[in-house]
């Protein structure tokens, strides 16, 4: 009884000093580092589990790229089959119709036929020689003439001018006639646009255009001559005429010159 006693007089004591907060710090720590190794087990185990060693990684790839060799995708065999095609020869291409018959014509030529014909739908006109008008378009009226003695339409104009006077295109045209006449000597015709013809009589034999020829306004025709037979009895002029779709018509008016 007494050594039971002294017992619990001793633990009594010690809980009552020091000894008891000792105790206590020894089963905090205790219990933390139970806690400790608890985290630090399920962490190394998490961990673990998240590894992949390296080698199965590397085998990892390998056989993807194994795979993706054996199994091309289809836009590889697409180019693959591409290149193993044979190749075809390279043909030049062939120019068109138009491109061809550009190149094969002389460049000069087209702009000289362009300018002339076909003509364009608005002529400009000028007079083929300056001059008094000694004598005026009848419009199918018989007039009095003088050198034959009788009477008939007068068909064109007389424009008075020297012999030797250079005689010009009275506008773009093509020669479409050139012929020697009993009465009115040596003559030419000229073809313009909307069907007006020119007709020069009374030139000289020497004639420099042919038919065919086509020229501007103001080119040379020829030179007045003295080979007008109809009206040698007038001064020195040249006759022009004018015709529209194939009948006379004033010349000045078909000119705008009225």
């Amino acid at each position: 009884m007494k050594e039971n006693r002294f017992g619990e007089g001793k633990l009594a004591r010690f809980i009552s000093g020091k000894g008891f907060y000792a105790a206590l710090a020894l089963c905090l720590i205790g219990a933390a580092a139970a806690a400790w190794l608890t985290v630090d087990k399920t962490l190394e185990s998490l961990t673990k589990q998240n590894e992949v060693p390296i080698s199965e990684v590397s085998q990892s790839s390998q056989a993807l790229e194994s795979r993706s060799r054996e199994t091309p995708s289809s836009s590889s065999a697409s180019a693959r089959a591409v290149e193993n095609e044979p190749e075809e020869p390279v043909r030049a291409s062939e120019p068109e119709p138009a491109e061809s018959a550009a190149a094969a014509a002389p460049e000069s030529a087209p702009e000289e036929s362009e300018a002339f014909w076909p003509f364009t739908e608005k002529t400009v006109y000028a007079m083929p020689a300056q001059g008094e008008i000694i004598q005026d378009y009848s419009d199918g009226e018989l007039v009095k003439n003088e050198t034959l003695g009788e009477w008939r339409t007068h068909d064109g104009i007389d424009i008075k001018c020297a012999a030797g006077t250079a005689i010009l295109a009275p506008a773009n045209g093509k020669v479409t006639r050139v012929w020697s006449d009993p009465l009115w000597g040596e003559c030419v015709e000229m073809e313009h646009a909307g069907g007006v013809v020119s007709v020069f009589c009374g030139l000289a034999k020497e004639i420099p255009v042919k038919e065919g020829d086509e020229l501007k306004l103001g080119d040379t025709v020829g030179t007045l001559g003295e080979t007008n037979s109809a009206e040698v009895g007038l001064d020195s002029h040249l006759h022009f005429a004018m015709k529209q779709d194939g009948k006379y018509a004033d010349p000045l008016e078909i000119m705008g010159m009225e």
